[in-house]
């Protein structure tokens, strides 16, 4: 591709998320069975300048940290794609507009994918936090901990509030590993999300929890020379750091409060004793 087509791709990109993030502003997100639950993780050191320019931050190679989270946070903006806010009361399908902006990026590259599936039972969720992990192996191998406490904390805010008696729950993981904390020896974003299906059957006093799933992972490289070649067209764009991504991405999990998946799924419920009463 020469270097006019370069930029028309750049130029067509920014301008699709634009476009995107001002239809989505005007439709309101649909009743959607499916609850999301985020996390993000950062795995490295982040050089970047907190006091960086817009170009400096997409020219200078030690602010790249700060580079990529700003690239993903313009996917996110445009999908409404963010379960760090329990305000956006964000969706499936605000998800799946996400994984499709980062894959229509001229700046990160697929290169790998891996996809696993199995049952939990009796809200065992270390088995499911077993294999989820299981699917960063040989991509993040050197840096499980930090990825396995994240899942445990998504696994957690599911498992550990009240559940309708059928529910979908999709846990959305991101991480950014700069090229030190990798087996690829370059800076990658992985994105891994896990659909849970969850069955309770309560018989008096006893409770019975069973949850299939899915995992499914999808690893980027990130095109770091690309970023700075056209950093001059991409600071005219928002930008975000490190720690703001890490909070838009990351679900809280404060037990003092009430997470939102919690409400909606009291929602849920009511809604489906009214229709009965109705009926």
């Amino acid at each position: 591709m020469d270097t006019k087509s370069e930029i028309k791709a750049v130029e067509a990109w920014l301008a699709a998320l634009s476009e995107a993030k001002l239809l989505r502003k005007g439709l309101a997100n649909s009743q959607n069975k499916e609850y999301v639950v985020g996390g993000g993780v950062f795995l490295g050191v982040d050089t970047s300048a907190p006091d960086a320019s817009k170009i400096e931050i997409f020219s200078d190679p030690k602010n790249l940290p700060t580079a990529i989270s700003s690239l993903l946070g313009l996917a996110q903006n445009s999908a409404n794609f963010h379960p760090g806010d329990p305000k956006k009361n964000t969706t499936s399908e605000d998800f799946s507009q996400y994984i499709n902006k980062v894959d229509q990026s001229p700046f990160f590259s697929l290169t790998d994918t891996a996809r696993k599936e199995g049952m939990v039972s009796s809200k065992d969720y270390d088995s499911l936090i077993d294999s989820i992990v299981d699917v960063y192996k040989g991509v993040l191998s050197d840096s499980v901990e930090a990825i396995t406490n994240s899942v445990e904390n998504m696994a957690k805010n599911v498992f550990s509030q009240e559940q309708a008696e059928q529910s979908e729950d999709l846990f959305a993981q991101n991480v950014i590993a700069m090229s030190y904390n990798n087996d690829f020896g370059y800076p990658i974003v992985t994105i891994a999300y896990t659909h849970l299906h969850m069955e309770t059957q309560k018989d008096g006093k006893s409770s019975v929890s069973s949850q299939s799933f899915l995992v499914t992972r999808s690893t980027y490289r990130v095109l770091d020379a690309k970023i700075h070649a056209y950093a001059d067209i991409l600071s005219g764009q928002d930008t975000q750091d490190v720690e703001d991504w890490l909070k838009s991405m990351n679900t809280n999990d404060d037990t003092k409060s009430t997470p939102c998946i919690k409400t909606l799924l009291k929602s849920a419920v009511e809604n489906s004793k009214s229709d009965t009463l109705v009926s």
